[in-house]
Formats: C-alpha cells, structure tokens, sequence
C-alpha cells in the first residue's frame, strides 16, 4: 500500500524499498513548489531583501498607470520610500523618552560578589583622588 507515491513504510526495507522511496523523494522535491526547493526559496529570499533595502525594480508598477506604456506625462517620483527607519527611529525615541529608569541588581551570590568588589574599587578610587588631590 502506497501513500502519496511513497512505499509502504512498515513493509520490508530491502534495496527496492530504499530506490524507490529515494526515487518518489526525489520527484516530490523537485515537482513541489515549497519547503524542498531551495532554489525558489533563495531567489524568494533576494527579493525579499531587495524590497526590504529598497533596491528592487518599479518597472512593474509603471504599468499600473499608463496603458499605453507612455510615461512622459506622468509626474511622479519613481524613487523607492522605505518607511521603516523612521518607525524605528520612532519607536526608539519612545523607548528612550520612558520616565522609567531600569535598575538592575544580580541576586546570585557570584554576581553580587563582583558587583561589591567594583563598587569598592570605585569608592577606592574616589577616596584616593580625594586624599592625592
């Protein structure tokens, strides 16, 4: 009994079985478009990054607005309008303008013990250059 073109998996695993599943495997993977086609899943990836970076063509939106394919006496800026720098920007401002402040302090007892031993070198270093200065 066969699904989807595979053999039966709790059947005998003999050489036919391995050829064949090898065989159907391979037929699927290169007749599907998805998950086993790395080759589309690339060149998808490119132009995913390409529109993400604003490099990518608008020759194919051009023709949305003429039909005859004249462009002269359309007046519009071709150029490509990347909006997510200024909502990140945005959002980073937000962040930053936050009325509060995050005070962190470790509770294992390591973290704690390196904490103390810089605190104490500053404070060292406070009263030396008070006393040497």
């Amino acid at each position: 009994m066969e699904q989807n073109g595979f053999p039966n998996p709790f059947g005998k695993k003999d050489k036919d079985f391995i050829l064949k599943y090898s065989e159907t495997l391979w037929r699927d993977a290169t007749n599907r478009k998805g998950t086993y086609n790395f080759t589309e899943r690339r060149d998808r990836y490119v132009t995913n990054r390409k529109y993400s970076e604003g490099l990518h063509s608008v020759e194919k939106f051009k023709s949305q607005f003429s039909q005859t394919g004249d462009y002269t006496y359309l007046n519009l800026d071709w150029g490509v309008a990347t909006p997510l720098p200024k909502f990140s920007e945005i959002i980073r401002g937000q962040m930053i303008n936050q009325p509060l402040k995050l005070n962190l302090v470790p509770i294992d007892s390591m973290s704690t013990a390196e904490m103390d031993s810089r605190r104490n070198l500053i404070y060292a270093k406070m009263i030396a250059k008070r006393e040497l200065g």
